[in-house]
């Protein structure tokens, strides 16, 4: 017997080119919201933290690269540098192990050891000017090291409020000793600024306001005394440590402000709204620094330490930076895929996946492209601002759908739509202008009847069946409710749903359907206690629904007049928030809540986690969308991760083994075949294919669980779900193999792509035996005895002689027969006499 390997056709290579192969690849778009910025002391270093994880750059901002981006739990919240030795770095994030440092410029990130775990909410750290005193501030509380973070004390608490929380965190330049934060108390329903100047023994509360936004702190390097407070109200600042304040920009909500080490009379503060100050005389005046702002709503601001001239303003939509004290302003994204993305849509007719992208706009993914790139969000703008773009003004889009060969996103001035995939956009009032609001929240349609369009407003359904030209209002919900979401069944698109609830109250009325593409709605009969979502309509069936409440996934299979509960899912431990079903295999699920993904290939009967390799502890999915064109190919849209994708891709091998030839002619062939499913993930639909030689009398195919197919030419198997990690065996036995060498090629195949596609067929060879070659035979003499004729001479006649010859030839062919056992008068051979 020989064994050879063929590697097999890839015909999935083109679909798996641009996404990770059972791992999540980070498709953007570029931004990230960012919560805190530092400049290192080398030139060109700066670090940034965020939703999305810490990044590093080594040109000033321009282009980051991720540095640790698979924090568990939540995302990092402020980070430190050693004064005394630049090459640490100090990052803290809310759950243990909390605090990360590096030690070698920000190349690495490790986890600190040693660290008690009572810190469970870290959300920021300092660091005193010679590097040996570290404090972390946990909620309301405060730790110390005094040995760089080899051992902790816990000190005195800055406030006995149980849901505190700490914004911001300084340490004096010159003692240690002295340490300044902003604090929010929520059951008391106020900001403050506390200090202690005794390692944290005790605190002394400087300012206590009952502000919207909590106080952002600065100290002036070259004067210890002076403080600075970003404050709802405006900038303050104290030259007394805090003991008596001035407002320099009143009435205007300052969210971060930072100084210039290098000549701290320079001063940049930043608005709520995106406004940059900038003062040259420590405070005494003001001038506007915005220009083209672009880093969305601003949490952060930093001044480069050797260059003053150098800002950096930290967003909702990632970084935008300055090298001329304000005057010209420029993104500075590059490398940063941690946007927040709040929906996806796709449109196969032109094979492009659109994301929404909070407070950015949409933007398009196109040919499977592994990125995100802006469709015409400036042609949005001027709808929504009347023409002006305003400088750092957010683009929020309320809905968005994709349909062939158009868009549709909802702004506040009405809906926006596009019939070339953004590149140009229309404004259509759906929602009449005297309702308050134009939005709409919520976009329905299916493939089978494009023109057909549902749209939900506050309090309010509309309907469009010229593809979004003209909208009528329907009816059918009841008064004072809106719906909280809206979903065309795609299998008959005649069939609608929607998760109603009461306005003001939030109380929920359940599911409503419609059965004349939205004209009309009624109630099912039941909804079952505590369900809160309708997560999904099979697009394979009109009445099979699924919905969620806060522990348990429910399916409907009569349009949500009866629902069950489906087995608990150990991986995401509770009801889902999303659920996505395959439109080409519905009993394949994937769902997400908070920090978990899964996978179903049994309709929810099993689950397997699809979070291992996601680059985020703390997931949050708000949209789950299989690619309409390349199968397998998942992408996820993410809060502070962007848009993650992953091609879900088994690797399948068959092997096989068969007798050692030659086989005996005419005895069954058999030979044993084994499919194995090296993981990760479940495949389903596997199919085994095996072409038998040509002439084969008959076959016969037998697995546990599968069903096979058998004719004279080929055999084929398939089997539903095939776990990872598991094997199926076949057995073929095939009769009538003609005689020779014999080799067969079985291959296997799945609904899914295959990661390998090198083990996925296998050649078996043998041979058969000739047929046995009979013995010569000699036929036995024939005694004839020929009698004188008389009266002749004693000699024979012609007539004699032919007769003779006759007789001996019949009785030698009679004999013959007898030893061959022929038939006594073949066919043929009639009319002898």
């Amino acid at each position: 017997m020989r064994l050879k390997m063929f590697a097999a056709t890839v015909l999935s290579l083109p679909l798996l080119a641009s996404a990770g192969t059972n791992s999540w690849t980070a498709m953007g778009p570029a931004g990230a919201n960012i919560q805190s910025i530092v400049f290192g002391d080398s030139a060109g270093t700066v670090f940034a933290a965020g939703g999305s994880g810490v990044y590093r750059s080594l040109d000033d901002g321009v282009d980051w690269q991720a540095i640790k981006t698979d924090f568990p739990g939540n995302s990092p919240r402020g980070m430190a540098i050693d004064p005394s030795d630049p090459s640490r770095l100090y990052v803290v994030a809310p759950t243990w192990p909390s605090l990360y440092v590096s030690t070698d410029g920000g190349a690495t990130l490790q986890a600190a050891t040693g660290l008690p775990t009572a810190v469970s909410e870290a959300e920021q750290v300092g660091v005193s000017h010679d590097g040996r005193t570290l404090y972390i501030a946990n909620a309301g509380q405060i730790f110390s090291s005094t040995d760089r973070g080899a051992t902790w004390v816990q000190r005195t608490p800055i406030s006995t409020d149980p849901v505190a929380t700490t914004y911001s965190l300084v340490v004096d330049p010159t003692d240690a000793n002295s340490v300044y934060v902003s604090i929010q108390l929520t059951t008391a329903a106020l900001v403050q600024v506390q200090a202690t100047h005794d390692g944290g023994a005790t605190w002394q509360v400087l300012s206590s306001d009952p502000t919207s936004l909590v106080p952002v702190l600065a100290i002036n390097p070259a004067n210890p005394a002076q403080l600075w407070s970003a404050r709802s109200d405006g900038l303050s600042t104290s030259v007394d440590r805090g003991l008596h304040w001035s407002n320099l920009l009143p009435g205007i909500p300052i969210v971060a402000v930072g100084l210039a080490a290098q000549n701290p009379n320079i001063v940049y503060a930043v608005s709520v709204s995106g406004v940059v100050y900038r003062s040259a005389d420590n405070g005494a005046h003001w001038t506007s620094a915005t220009a083209s702002i672009s880093a969305g709503q601003p949490t952060t601001l930093a001044v480069d330490p050797a260059q003053s001239v150098r800002v950096l303003v930290g967003g909702l939509a990632g970084v935008a930076g300055s090298s001329d004290s304000g005057s010209t302003w420029a993104a500075q994204e590059a490398g940063m895929l941690g946007s927040t993305v709040s929906g996806l849509s796709a449109d196969p007719t032109t094979d492009r996946i659109y994301a929404n992208v909070s407070d950015q706009g949409l933007y398009a993914s196109t040919a499977g492209a592994a990125s995100f790139l802006p469709v015409n969000n400036a042609g949005l703008y001027a709808l929504q601002y009347g023409g002006v773009n305003p400088p750092n003004t957010s683009l929020a889009i309320s809905a968005m759908l994709a349909r062939p060969g158009g868009l549709f996103a909802s702004l506040g001035a009405g809906l926006a739509t596009s019939q070339d995939g953004g590149s140009s956009w229309a404004l259509t009032t759906v929602v009449p202008p005297n309702s308050g609001s134009l939005e709409l929240f919520y976009l329905a349609s299916s493939a089978a009847a494009p023109q057909t369009v549902l749209a939900a407003a506050n309090s309010s359904l509309y309907r469009s069946v010229d593809g979004g030209s003209l909208w009528t209002v329907i009816g059918g919900l009841p008064a004072n409710s809106a719906a909280g979401n809206l979903m065309l069944a795609q299998s008959n698109p005649q069939v609608a749903y929607s998760f109603v609830y009461m306005i003001g109250s939030g109380t929920l009325l359940g599911i409503y359907r419609s059965a004349d593409a939205g004209i009309s709605w009624t109630a099912p009969t039941s909804t079952p206690a505590g369900l809160n979502l309708l997560l999904a309509v099979d697009p394979t069936s009109a009445t099979t629904l699924y919905g969620a409440t806060d522990t348990q996934l429910f399916k409907s299979t009569d349009g949500g007049n009866t629902w069950s509960a489906l087995p608990a899912n150990t991986v995401i431990r509770g009801g889902p928030s999303q659920l996505l079903v395959d439109p080409v295999h519905p009993q394949i699920l994937i769902v997400a809540r908070v920090n978990a993904i899964a996978r179903s290939v049994d309709g929810g009967a099993t689950w397997e986690s699809l979070q291992q390799q996601m680059p985020l502890g703390g997931l949050i999915v708000s949209g789950l969308l299989l690619d309409p064109v390349r199968p397998g190919s998942l992408l996820v849209a993410t809060a502070y991760s962007g848009v993650q994708q992953m091609t879900i891709a088994p690797d399948l091998s068959v092997t096989g083994t068969v007798p050692t030839g030659p086989l005996a002619n005419g005895a069954p062939l058999t030979l044993t075949l084994t499919v194995t499913n090296l993981g990760p993930f479940d495949a389903t639909g596997v199919t085994v294919n095996l072409p038998l030689p040509a002439m084969t009398q008959s076959t016969t195919a037998s697995a546990p669980g599968a069903t096979c197919i058998t004719n004279t030419s080929n055999v084929s198997c398939q089997i539903p779900i095939l776990r990872s990690g598991t094997s199926a065996a076949i057995t073929v036995t095939a009769n009538g193999v003609p005689a020779g060498a014999v080799q067969v090629i079985a291959s296997v195949a799945a609904d899914q792509p295959d990661a390998n596609t090198q083990n996925n067929s296998i050649t078996l060879t043998t041979s058969v035996a000739a047929a046995p070659v009979s013995t010569p035979v000699t036929a036995a003499p024939v005694a004839v005895t020929v009698a004188a004729k008389s009266g002749g001479g004693g000699g024979l006649s012609l007539f004699d002689l032919l007769l003779l010859g006759l007789t001996i030839g019949v009785a030698r062919m009679a004999h013959i027969r007898r030893l061959t056992g022929s038939p006594s008068s073949p066919a043929g051979e009639t009319g002898w006499c």
